[in-house]
């Protein structure tokens, strides 16, 4: 009897281990940096997204997305070559949603910036804001998605100070981090260039993607593969087929 009642406890011991690993959530922070907050009418400003605090288990993060909208009556519609990614990231841009979606051939677990964005401002609107958001923020590391907060920045328009430091302005940025870098284009041609670059490489990435990611559906969303779900399932039913097999053993040996 105590024999049963031991393997019993084991096994609830272990199910209640396998369901806490289950139930444990990995996460990130997406940051949003520009590189001015005050910029001149027909003028750019860059945008650098960076990813901190990775807590996506050992592996890392290979895929990303988020929903891209801005404040259309101060800067000019933006296209796929306004985007360039950062440290090995590659992306698409869905000019009709919004979505971009970034993909890396190996993967990433520590602090980076990933992409940026160039936004051209419009004439005739000295004196007004405008904002800049990313929502719908998701990683995959291939065994779930991470969800994000929605990060946004503000944007004036005016005459732009000399020697302007955005690490020191206040109240214009959301998840901002002092201490972050920001990856930027010393010069607007550099940002076109390399931006230009890109673009000739999108039937190359497009090729990639389909090949190793496999983490675009139908809709254009990062899937949750299910894989630590499958294999806490298989440890269950593992446990439960072993405590019944045992079950009948020590009734076989009473008999």
């Amino acid at each position: 009897m105590r024999k049963k009642l031991a393997v019993i406890m084991i096994m609830l011991v272990l199910v209640a281990m396998s369901l806490a690993t289950t139930v444990s959530a990995s996460s990130f922070t997406a940051t949003i940096t520009p590189n001015r907050t005050t910029v001149d009418e027909s003028n750019e400003v860059v945008v650098t997204i960076r990813v901190s605090n990775l807590d996506v288990g050992t592996t890392g993060i290979n895929a990303f997305e988020g929903v891209l909208s801005y404040s259309t009556q101060i800067f000019e519609t933006i296209n796929a070559d306004s985007i360039e990614g950062n440290n090995g990231w590659q992306p698409t841009y869905n000019q009709d949603n919004g979505k971009i979606m970034l993909y890396k051939q190996g993967f990433l677990n520590e602090d980076a910036d990933i992409v940026q964005i160039t936004f051209k401002t419009k004439t005739n609107v000295t004196g007004k804001s405008g904002d800049i958001k990313l929502s719908d923020i998701k990683a995959s590391n291939t065994g779930e998605t991470i969800e994000a907060s929605t990060i946004s920045t503000k944007i004036t328009v005016g005459k732009n100070s000399e020697g302007e430091n955005m690490a020191n302005t206040s109240g214009n940025k959301t998840n901002t981090n002092t201490n972050t870098p920001s990856r930027i284009n010393t010069t607007t041609n550099t940002t076109r260039n390399i931006a230009n670059n890109t673009n000739t490489n999108r039937n190359a990435q497009s090729s990639y993607i389909d090949s190793t990611n496999n983490t675009q559906n139908t809709t254009g969303d990062i899937p949750y593969t299910g894989v630590s779900d499958n294999i806490m399932r298989a440890i269950f039913v593992v446990l439960v087929i072993a405590g019944i097999s045992y079950f009948k053993y020590e009734s076989i040996k009473e008999k």
